[in-house]
């Protein structure tokens, strides 16, 4: 008998344990489920970061720097008229602003800042581009003779600088290329022939880029750029001579035989200084190469004698 009572209350406690085993089980896998339910509504409520907004409509074309120098927009206003640019002191001009525009600036590195600008042509566009310091200046110091390094010569942009000639994208140092605008300083202070020079340039431009120049300048003197007011915007290639592509000539140029290139044509315009403002040179020449043919714009006077 007492065998018997024992194993009916032996039963009884291992029927007891299975129950609350199972209970257990049970209460952790609902918490469980509940847990993993709940990361995953988290996670489908998650929405991805938005990209963030651009700068500015050409951002991707403007050339930037490590050790430029964050500025928190400061509001500026121009002193002068002058051309910012993709890159300084000789990328491809962006846009020639007036005397007495405001500007944003962001950045600043080596004697230019880096701005942003509503689109005068473009009304409601931002952009943004480099500009030299002499810009904000209504008086500007003259800084004297130009030295430069070896390898390098005095040239002038908006103001003075030392710069490399080239004629390909291997003749310039690296981060650089044969993409820069300039003209020659000349001993007088006054700029010469327009020449191609090595450039900083965004890494992914697609190749060179479409410069918009001031047109005919006034005479300047070292370290004093003229007030020459915004620049207009000509189309085709950024420079005034380029060499024909199977034997044609891009939209508004001309095939000259005695330089077996293409020059842009600068015939239209009632007077010379009208007609100037077609070419896109620095120092802008615009001459007739051939007797029968049409004025043309030159890299120099006597380019085609």
């Amino acid at each position: 008998m007492k065998t018997l009572v024992r194993g009916s209350a032996a039963l009884a406690l291992l029927m007891l344990v299975v129950s609350c085993s199972g209970l257990l089980k049970k209460k952790g896998g609902e918490e469980d489920a509940g847990l993993e339910a709940s990361v995953e509504s988290e996670v489908a409520d998650a929405e991805p970061e938005p990209a963030p907004a651009a700068l500015a409509a050409n951002e991707g074309d403007v050339a930037r720097f490590p050790d430029e120098t964050k500025l928190d927009d400061v509001a500026a206003t121009l002193q002068r008229a002058y051309n910012v640019r993709e890159a300084p002191p000789a990328g491809a001009i962006i846009r020639g602003l007036a005397k007495g525009t405001s500007v944003t600036q962001i950045g600043e590195r080596g004697g230019s800042f880096l701005i942003l600008f509503d689109d005068p042509k473009a009304p409601g566009t931002r952009l943004m581009g480099w500009i030299h310091r002499d810009a904000f200046s209504a008086v500007i110091q003259d800084a004297g003779p130009l030295v430069c390094p070896k390898g390098e010569i005095a040239l002038f942009g908006d103001t003075p600088f030392c710069g490399k000639l080239c004629s390909e994208d291997k003749d310039c140092p690296t981060g650089q290329a044969c993409k820069g605008q300039a003209s020659k300083l000349l001993a007088n202070g006054k700029a010469g022939d327009g020449v191609t020079v090595c450039t900083a340039f965004h890494p992914h431009d697609a190749g060179a880029p479409t410069a918009v120049d001031a047109g005919a300048p006034a005479a300047v003197d070292a370290g004093k750029p003229a007030d020459a007011g915004p620049a207009p915007t000509p189309t085709g290639p950024a420079a005034d001579v380029v060499a024909p592509t199977g034997g044609k000539c891009p939209a508004s140029f001309v095939l000259v035989a005695k330089t077996n290139k293409c020059h842009r044509s600068c015939a239209t315009g009632a007077t010379q200084p009208e007609r100037l403002k077609n070419c896109r040179n620095k120092n802008p020449l615009c001459i007739k190469c051939d007797k029968d043919e049409k004025k043309v714009c030159a890299e120099s006077q006597d380019q085609c004698r």
